[in-house]
């Protein structure tokens, strides 16, 4: 393994008083950016272990707006009614609290030394005779994860996603 990262915390909140733990969330609305990813995977264990089928139990709502939790979209489709349940990461935490939502599950107390969500790996052969371009390659991917966690740069990843997104292949 060359190299691994772990995640940033993210918290799960949910609106309404009757919404209090992950076993009354059967029925509701959960924001997802893409089915099958690390935030579907997450809640769909704690469904399971509430006694839910995260396929069946719950409406999935997948849109764009819930791909970055730092944008004040997801707060917006809670306010809303889009959505019952929302993952967010602060400031939008905090805004989520105020309106009076209920705090179900935080990543932080799940993975409490953070959750590794990217790993890359070679073979001793590999990195030994590609020593220079690994040397390279590691420096660039630390220096776009940097960017991408600068909050100044939100606005040109969100510009840069719009206008790569109908190149991508689906």
């Amino acid at each position: 393994m060359l190299a691994a990262s772990a995640s940033h915390p993210t918290q799960i909140s949910t609106q309404g008083r009757e919404l209090r733990i992950i076993g009354d969330l059967r029925g509701t609305k959960i924001d997802l950016r893409e089915t099958e990813g690390i935030r579907y995977a997450i809640i769909g264990e704690e469904l399971r272990k509430a006694g839910l089928e995260p396929k069946s139990d719950v409406e999935w709502v997948l849109d764009r707006i819930f791909a970055y939790h730092d944008n004040p979209a997801h707060v917006e489709a809670m306010r809303d009614g889009k959505v019952d349940c929302t993952a967010s990461n602060p400031p939008f935490s905090s805004d989520l609290e105020k309106m009076g939502c209920t705090l179900l599950l935080s990543t932080e107390k799940l993975f409490p030394r953070g959750r590794p969500e990217r790993v890359i790996a070679a073979t001793t052969l590999f990195a030994e005779q590609n020593r220079d371009d690994l040397k390279r390659f590691m420096k660039a991917i630390l220096r776009a994860f940097w960017f991408e966690r600068n909050p100044d740069n939100y606005e040109y990843l969100v510009d840069m996603e719009k206008r790569l997104r109908p190149a991508s292949p689906s």
